[in-house]
């Protein structure tokens, strides 16, 4: 059904309608390239969705998030390299 924003994939309407209603920062996690990279993908529409895509099974590392409810951004987010694999990307 058309709702006036059918250029916009339904993933992100549904990521928008989740920001819109937490006042606080909303963390998705998603492995979809698996290449480590922390961003705002509709900074716009949704300032309060921060997207961190974690590494695959190429790049056997980690990643460390540390969650303060007191902190403005709440979300600290950081890679944990491996020490028997070069860093990449």
């Amino acid at each position: 059904m058309p709702d006036g924003r059918t250029s916009v994939p339904p993933v992100q309407r549904l990521m928008e309608a989740i920001d819109a209603r937490k006042p606080r920062p909303v963390l998705l996690v998603y492995g979809d390239g698996h290449t480590f990279e922390l961003h705002r993908p509709f900074p716009n529409r949704a300032p309060n969705l921060l997207a961190l895509q974690v590494f695959g099974d190429r790049d056997v590392h980690a990643v460390e998030i540390l969650v303060d409810p007191d902190d403005p951004a709440v979300f600290a987010v950081r890679p944990l390299w491996n020490p028997h694999m070069a860093p990449r990307g």
